[in-house]
């Protein structure tokens, strides 16, 4: 098994914290030395997105419920699907680049756009993901549509978000 480390390191101008519904603030450090701490926000690294989030989904498993097997050193098929700054990725293109690939039954998928690597460190927060690559909802669709039929239970992208909510981002971005 080959073994990618793909972390980065923390870029405080890049963190959508302010930006996305989901993010919430929390403090690191002890409770009676605030200064020897720090606080980051939810979305301060890469965002882990769980269906428990979501009020439909509640019932559905916690982040501390999972085995570390579903999210660490486990099979993963890399889906290159090359994507400029801010283009939408079409139904058409993932389906291209998914059979290029041919997944593996179970397989994680990573969907690498090679548009971030380097652009995270000169852009701000809404720059960033304003200028991001991101999935049209027939692309999104389609891509469950494969997962499900795959057994793919883990999604990870290179990509700020998956789609472009802009109604739910802060208006003086749009």
């Amino acid at each position: 098994m080959n073994f990618v480390d793909l972390t980065m390191p923390l870029n405080h101008q890049g963190m959508p914290d302010e930006l996305l519904p989901t993010s919430v603030k929390f403090y690191l450090g002890p409770r009676d030395h605030r200064e020897k701490g720090m606080v980051l926000g939810s979305d301060s690294g890469t965002c882990l997105t769980l269906p428990s989030m979501f009020a439909e989904f509640r019932k559905t498993a916690r982040l501390d419920q999972l085995p570390a097997e579903k999210l660490f050193l486990r099979p993963t098929t890399v889906v290159g699907l090359g994507a400029g700054e801010g283009k939408e990725i079409s139904r058409e293109n993932l389906h291209k680049a998914l059979h290029r690939s041919a997944p593996a039954k179970g397989d994680a998928l990573l969907i690498a756009t090679g548009w971030g690597d380097q652009l995270y460190r000169q852009m701000d927060c809404g720059e960033y993901l304003f200028h991001s690559p991101h999935f049209s909802l027939e692309a999104a669709k389609y891509l469950v549509e494969r997962m499900m039929a795959n057994d793919s239970d883990l999604l990870l992208a290179d990509t700020a978000l998956i789609g472009r909510p802009d109604k739910h981002l802060v208006a003086r971005f749009l």
